[in-house]
Order: structure tokens, then sequence, then C-alpha cells
């Protein structure tokens, strides 16, 4: 079968000499059932009164979490607030200037925006200035519109300024259709992020060694270094590090602890692993280990990390895994959960002394009882800022020398002893001076 390559240009001229019309700017299609913003207010807020009320928007009821919202009216510029409130998405027309942005200093996101889509009009601008988490999703730019992930300044400091992109596809629709990426911090978690419709050359944008900071290719434009890096793993499809097999999580009743096992099937220039725990919830995110990942590979590679500093009370805790590339691009796992049981007493058996402690001769002597009657025993050992230790011992004489230098190496503050028998488990609070 023969083929025939018609030149674009041809093409064009044909169309136009047999009458056909031809769309010169393409539309983007909203998405779901959007709410249009119908108040003269032009702040708004999470708060029902400060911008949800029915009385602002089409539609029946307040409006609420989940659901598309419109701003249409020509030329007007809007400012809405929020402290991590849940958008199905966002529709701008008629040149309606859009800003998100939140209240105050927190490390929670302003937006959360997925399931929906983003549409920018010809003529609209979308300011997103404060840390927004946006996940599947399609944002559509007209031609004439622009969508600008920039910051908010606070007491002179930039720092809110994270913006993160799971599962987003971002389509330009012409060469005016503008991408801006201010200082911000671009954080790819699983589905990643794809851009189409840029304009520009790759090579003058990701193969020139020394390109303009801040800078602009076609219709992208970065103001840093690290917007850069990200903007190039984009643009060259290379957004994930690598491709994670599994990612799960075990209580290990034996230690107390929490075996962490995850594997990946490809990595390419991935430098860590970094282990990030949070207790009941997920707001508070804290790194407790980074472990250096293979690099590259093609093959199965499996990894590890049991956490032994536990919360001592029942409570779930959540862990991801921060992926990070070699050029600093991140991604961010699933996550998963662990639920704790609770340290449990199940009588008063033992006395220690002296309490508080200094670290130095420090006796354990059962309450009624000879030893022998408790046969083995193992005391565990939970520091705040160490690792759960277990002694054992066939002998009064010999866990009391073991105890007494193990305490000697923990810093001052709450020491709980965990002490374990054939009659039972007994908590004790130990104050470390």
């Amino acid at each position: 079968m023969t083929k025939y390559i018609l030149n674009k240009g041809i093409l064009l001229s044909l169309l136009a000499w047999l009458c056909i019309e031809i769309p010169l700017l393409a539309q983007c299609a909203e998405c779901g059932s959007p709410r249009t913003y119908t108040s003269n207010a032009t702040s708004l807020n999470d708060r029902t009164n400060g911008g949800l009320n029915a009385s602002r928007w089409t539609g029946s009821g307040n409006f609420s979490a989940g659901q598309i919202a419109k701003f249409s009216a020509e030329d007007e510029s809007y400012t809405w607030t929020a402290s991590d409130f849940n958008l199905g998405g966002i529709i701008l027309s008629n040149g309606a200037d859009l800003t998100l942005n939140r209240g105050n200093n927190g490390n929670e996101p302003g937006f959360t925006i997925s399931d929906g889509c983003i549409v920018v009009g010809s003529g609209s601008v979308l300011r997103i200035v404060y840390i927004t988490e946006l996940s599947n999703l399609r944002i559509c730019v007209e031609d004439g519109g622009s969508i600008i992930f920039d910051q908010r300044n606070i007491n002179g400091n930039v720092e809110r300024n994270d913006f993160t992109f799971g599962n987003v596809i971002i389509d330009l629709q012409g060469p005016n259709a503008e991408l801006e990426f201010g200082d911000a911090d671009i954080i790819i978690e699983s589905g990643g992020l794809v851009i189409d419709g840029w304009t520009g050359d790759e090579s003058e944008l990701c193969e020139n060694s020394d390109p303009p900071i801040p800078g602009s290719s076609g219709n992208i434009s970065w103001t840093s270094e690290i917007q850069l890096l990200s903007l190039c793993e984009i643009l060259n499809g290379r957004v994930l590090p690598i491709e994670l097999a599994y990612f799960q999580s075990k209580f290990q009743d034996e230690n107390r602890s929490v075996l962490l096992e995850w594997a990946t099937l490809t990595e390419k220039d991935t430098e860590s692993f970094e282990i990030e725990r949070s207790v009941d919830g997920v707001e508070r995110w804290e790194k407790i280990k980074e472990i250096n990942a293979n690099g590259n590979s093609e093959g199965f590679q499996a990894y590890n990390f049991s956490d032994q500093y536990l919360p001592l009370s029942g409570s779930n805790v959540y862990y991801r895994i921060r992926i990070i590339a070699r050029n600093g691009v991140h991604y961010i796992s699933q996550l998963t959960r662990v639920p704790l049981p609770s340290l449990v007493q199940t009588g008063k058996l033992w006395h220690i002394y002296p309490n508080p402690s200094f670290g130095g001769d420090l006796r354990i002597q059962p309450h009624d009882s000879d030893f022998s009657d408790f046969e083995e025993v193992r005391v565990r050992i939970f520091g705040k800022y160490s690792q759960n230790q277990i002694l054992t011992a066939q002998s009064l004489e010999e866990l009391n020398t073991k105890l007494s230098l193990e305490i000697q190496e923990y810093s001052p503050g709450i020491i709980l002893l965990e002490i374990q028998s054939k009659r039972g488990v007994e908590v004790i609070k130990l104050i470390r001076k």
C-alpha cells in the first residue's frame, strides 16, 4: 500500500480553496457539572459565608468539597483563600483571573485539586501561589491563557512553594498558551506529569550547558535552576526515576518494630530513598532514614528497613518513600499504614530502684517471689532517641548487670522497661537523670 504525506501548508491551502472553515484556535472542553461563581465579591475563602454560601453560586446548596468551580465574569480578578480545600476542578473564561492562596503559615496545602479538570480559557490566568496538590487531572490551557505556579512571600522568606503532581496531563493549546514556573518546587508523584503542546526546542532547554536563569523556551518559562532541571526531566519523558514493584510494611511483635520492604523493577539515575513517617494522620511527615539506591538497573532490586523508634502507645503509623533522582527530581510512593498495639501490663510483679536513676547501679527485683519462679526473663528497653534493646537473663544478678550497663548509655529522659516472663508482662517507667 502506498503512503502519501501531505505538507501541512498545502493541506491548509486546499481546505481554504474548498471553502472549509478552519478553526484557528483550539478550545478546551469542560468537565463534570461546574458551578459558576456569581457574586460581586472578589475575595473568597473556605468558610461558608466567606465564599461557599449558596447565594454566591449557581445550582443548589453551598459550594462543597469536590465540586468544580467556574469563574466567567469578564476581565475580573479573584482571590480564593483556603486551608486544604478539595476542588474537583477549576474553569476560567472571559479573561477571569484567579489566585489560589492560603490564609496562614501552615505547611498543609491551600488546595487539593483532583479527579476532574482545570480549564483556562483565552485571556484568563490561573495563579497558584501556595502549596497545592494536583492529582488525576487533565489541565487544558487555551491559546492566550496562562497558568503560573509561583510562591507566596512570608515575612521575606519564600517557603510555601511545593506543587505536587500525580497523574496529571497539561495540554497547551497553542503557542500563546503559557505555563510559568516561578520559585516553585515541582514534586512528581505516582502517575507522573506530562506536558503536551510545548512549542520550545528541547536542545535549547535541556542540552545547553549554560541556559539562562530565569529563562524561557517556547510557551514555558522558569525562574530557577531547580525548575529547569525538573522541566528537562518532564519534557524528556523521564519523570519517574524508578518503577516501583511494591512497598509494604509489617509489624514485628518480637522486637516491637516495623519492617518496611520495597522493590524496584527499573531504576534510572536514582540517588536514594528517603523513608518518611507520620503518626496518627498524614499531615506531619518526618524523615527517619535515607538509604542509597542502586542507581541504574533493569532488573529486580529489593530493599528493606526496620523502624525501631516506634510510639510507645497504640496508634496508626503511616510510611511513604520519597525517591530522589540524581538531578533532584522527587517521586513519592503510595502510603502504607501499620496499626501499633499498646504496651499492656498484666500486673505489678517487679520493683526497680533507684528511680529516678543516674544510670549507675540500677537494680530490678520481684515484688513477692523468687527470681526462679519467672524462669527466663526478657527486658525490652524503649528510649526516645535509642533503638529498642532486648536483654535476656537466667539470673537476677545477670539481669541487673546488663541493665545497669545499658541504661548508662541512654540520654536523660523517660525510659520504658517492658519486662516479659512466663508470669506476664509489666511496663515500668524509669526516669533517667
